[in-house]
């Protein structure tokens, strides 16, 4: 199990073959100053170290992935396709059948 993770259990109405679970996840702590101290006239980045996959002990059908920033002026970013870029968001995916226990960030 990774470091920091909450487990859930849910109960299901009734036993089927499969069920489908929609999950919205938040990572509010990832994007840091970038680098951390900068002089006053300098601008300041950020960059965004979080997860590329949701961390589940499932393998997941179908995942994607936003990144919202706090600006639309993006200087660099991972390109791990599929990817887009609109204003302050950069999007991956849609990727299929990911493996259990994954952790691989961004």
């Amino acid at each position: 199990m990774s470091a920091g993770n909450t487990n859930f259990i849910i109960t299901l109405p009734e036993a089927a073959p499969s069920h489908v679970f929609y999950i919205e996840v938040a990572y509010t702590s990832q994007i840091k100053p970038y680098p951390e101290e900068i002089n006053q006239a300098d601008k300041q980045f950020v960059r965004y170290t979080g997860p590329m996959y949701f961390y589940s002990a499932y393998k997941t059908r179908f995942q994607k992935i936003q990144v919202k920033l706090p600006t639309s002026k993006i200087i660099s970013y991972t390109q791990i396709k599929p990817y887009g870029v609109s204003s302050n968001k950069i999007k991956y995916g849609p990727f299929e059948h990911i493996s259990g226990f994954l952790e691989t960030k961004i």
